[in-house]
């Protein structure tokens, strides 16, 4: 189930386009997705990171920065942001409700 798994990611179908052509229940696609997470989902596993570029803004000042997530959404991270809520943040992110 976990190469399928990773076929649903791979792609850009919805949830209920991949399941019926798979010839499955979206309900079961969505229990097989929540029990083969990624790695940043389960407790003891390590995090992996993707390679980030840098660009200094015209005058060289630090500037926002902008994360993007691997589900698309976009963090955007002002100077003199506090490392608590920077954290607070992120740990709500990383467990969808």
């Amino acid at each position: 189930m976990a190469a399928l798994v990773a076929r649903w990611r791979a792609s850009t179908e919805t949830q209920a386009a991949f399941a019926a052509r798979h010839g499955m229940s979206r309900t079961k696609l969505r229990y097989w997705l929540r029990h083969s997470g990624s790695p940043a989902r389960r407790s003891n596993a390590a995090v992996t990171f993707a390679p980030v570029q840098v660009v200094a803004g015209p005058s060289g000042d630090a500037g926002p920065v902008e994360v993007v997530l691997a589900g698309g959404a976009r963090l955007i991270v002002r100077p003199g942001a506090s490392v608590d809520l920077l954290r607070t943040v992120l740990t709500a992110l990383r467990w969808p409700c």
